[in-house]
């Protein structure tokens, strides 16, 4: 996360190695440039922030371009520094042994996930139009789990993989956007 009084930007990254998931999260985040917002406009987003998760329940989906036009158009730095303070509670994760997934192979590594969380995988490799250029992107979804990351139109009861993670069917986040690129 980078933030400063007038601009943001939130990279995402993911491996089984914390390293290079800490790599890919810095590129993802350099390969963004910053959203920057001028002091006017902040005070706009303020006003509509208050209530944006309210707003997001009963809106009209045909007129979100994207879950990316609501990060950089809609927020502000101290909204997303707001939303990631969590982080600042977590612990650390220090020399932490090497995880059994890193030598698998990636049908391996599916099959794994997929038993442990009880999921059936469905994986689309998304080829690009020109026969030309080799795709790169593969979509893993399932039907136990979540279908996307927009969360203020996602009801976690209704997935299985949701009581994985609280099996007291409290769910603080429920229908509460998620500030992600």
């Amino acid at each position: 996360m980078g933030i400063n009084r007038n601009s943001y930007n939130v990279g995402l990254g993911t491996d089984f190695n914390l390293l290079t998931a800490i790599n890919n999260a810095l590129a993802e985040g350099m390969g963004n440039s910053p959203f920057y917002v001028s002091d006017n406009e902040i005070e706009k987003r303020n006003k509509l922030l208050n209530t944006l998760d309210y707003h997001l329940k009963y809106i009209d989906l045909q007129s979100i371009e994207s879950y990316s036009m609501i990060f950089s158009n809609w927020l502000t730095p101290k909204y997303i520094l707001k939303k990631f303070n969590y982080l600042n509670k977590a612990s650390v994760l220090e020399n932490k042994k090497e995880d059994s997934y890193v030598s698998l192979s990636i049908i391996e590594k599916i099959k794994r996930i997929s038993m442990e969380n009880s999921i059936k995988p469905y994986l689309t490799f998304l080829n690009g139009k020109s026969e030309n250029i080799r795709g790169t992107v593969m979509h893993f979804s399932a039907k136990e789990a979540y279908p996307h990351i927009f969360t203020p139109f996602i009801n976690p009861n209704n997935y299985k993989i949701s009581y994985l993670l609280h099996s007291n069917n409290n769910f603080p986040n429920k229908y509460k956007y998620l500030p992600f690129p």
